[in-house]
């Protein structure tokens, strides 16, 4: 098994960064002491190792996202808002880059990948008491809704913006939305059973949560990523029988497209006033245009959106003082909480990662990885036109982990071209 020759950060190192972002990320109140004492450790890593964080093509628009924090904060009104809005991004990059940094070879890689399955999988097991239940609105699916009385809720007053406190079902699918078609991908094509019976597992549970969610931005994100997992792992990897394979991924995508399309027909002209209908949907997305009109550079500043959206835009459908999370729309509250430049720069680092990673995978292994990250950032984007986890939200967690193992393919690519040089050099690890 081929492992790293480059300088290696040492492993207690990476775990350590690991573990303190993802405690800033899920616990807005460690990031006084994290975000400190992560970058005390990525000095320590520069002083000693040579580079701030891994050596891959997609640290350099992380950096750039990093970089323009002291532009985004310029507007920001509130910072008991913005501060852990802030400090759970850097959290996020800090788990991204340092679990690629932990992955030292390709059986580590198929383990890390494993890992989040179970992760996954755990988060859907839990959602069942930590969920507030889509009571509050029209559901798509109504004979789902006697359940949800069998679900006692035993997490309340953590996360704003929900009734009692507790996750916020859309959140959940958004979650699924991206870490299902990685799932799926893994429970097809791995080539290790003990892999596919655990991805099996996690699908089953993932979509559990999703059908529950009743979230139509998730159910369409998750539909469109499993359906380009199966149809890019069929077209490049190329199993028996495949054929029939693709003609049963496009009639199963045209059967879900018909079923889709009627559930976002029944949506568009829905008469709800809450920002969870189309309508709602509609006002917000205009506003969060205006916001960013008016603030392209900078934005409104991280966790600012409801604030500033009831000071200065104040929509007409929605009951004054609502609490709004943010603005429904991905790409939008991206550019409402960093400007234009910080959206552009976490897209490009998104993009890089999954390219890079499909490009440079060379072991079966990591191209099923690969295919899988590749599809679940696909899902998640198109989970994204309609709703949104926002940068520096809890959910947001599992996508970093996504993201990880998508710049851990390209890191280990350097150890495959270190093996096949005639001369033995070291790649350049700077």
């Amino acid at each position: 098994m081929t492992s790293l020759r480059c300088p290696e950060a040492p492993r207690w190192l990476a775990a350590a960064l690991v573990g303190m972002g993802a405690a800033v990320v899920l616990f807005p109140a460690v990031g006084a002491v994290g975000v400190p004492v992560g970058v005390l450790l990525l000095i320590w890593r520069r002083r000693n190792v040579g580079t701030w964080v891994a050596p891959v093509v997609a640290r350099w628009p992380a950096l750039a996202v990093v970089a323009l924090v002291p532009l985004t904060v310029f507007p920001v009104v509130d910072w008991g808002l913005a501060l852990p809005r802030l400090a759970a991004m850097l959290g996020g990059l800090t788990v991204a880059f340092a679990l690629a940094d932990l992955i030292r070879s390709q059986r580590e890689l198929v383990a890390g990948a494993t890992a989040l399955l179970v992760v996954g999988s755990g988060i859907a097991l839990l959602s069942p008491v930590v969920a507030e239940w889509p009571s509050y609105k029209t559901p798509v699916l109504p004979a789902l809704a006697p359940l949800y009385s069998l679900f006692p809720q035993l997490l309340s007053g953590v996360v704003v913006g929900t009734a009692r406190g507790g996750v916020h079902v859309n959140q959940l699918a958004g979650v699924a939305a991206g870490l299902l078609p990685f799932a799926i991908t893994l429970w097809v094509f791995a080539p290790a059973q003990r892999v596919r019976v655990i991805a099996a597992m996690s699908s089953c549970l993932l979509g559990g949560m999703l059908l529950l969610s009743q979230s139509r931005s998730g159910y369409l994100g998750a539909a469109v990523g499993v359906g380009v997992a199966l149809g890019w792992g069929v077209v490049a990897l190329r199993p028996p029988h495949r054929w029939a394979w693709l003609a049963g991924i496009v009639g199963a995508m045209l059967a879900l497209s018909i079923i889709l399309g009627g559930m976002v027909r029944d949506w568009s002209i829905t008469a709800e006033s809450a920002y969870d209908s189309f309508p709602g949907r509609r006002e917000l997305w205009d506003r969060a245009l205006l916001m960013v009109e008016d603030f392209p550079l900078t934005g409104v500043g991280p966790g600012q959106f409801s604030l500033v959206l009831h000071r200065w835009y104040e929509p007409l459908i929605l009951a004054p003082g609502t609490y709004v999370p943010h603005a429904h729309n991905l790409l939008l509250q991206l550019a409402l909480d960093l400007g234009v430049p910080g959206m552009t720069a976490v897209v490009s680092l998104v993009v890089t990662a999954v390219v890079r990673a499909v490009w440079r995978a060379s072991d079966p292994a990591a191209r099923r990885v690969a295919i899988g990250v590749g599809a679940g950032f696909i899902g998640v984007f198109v989970y994204g036109l309609t709703d949104a986890i926002a940068i520096g939200a809890r959910g947001a967690l599992p996508l970093w982990a996504l993201l990880g193992l998508g710049i851990a393919i390209d890191r280990l690519a350097r150890a495959n071209e270190a093996a096949r040089s005639d001369r033995g050099e070291q790649p350049k690890c700077v």
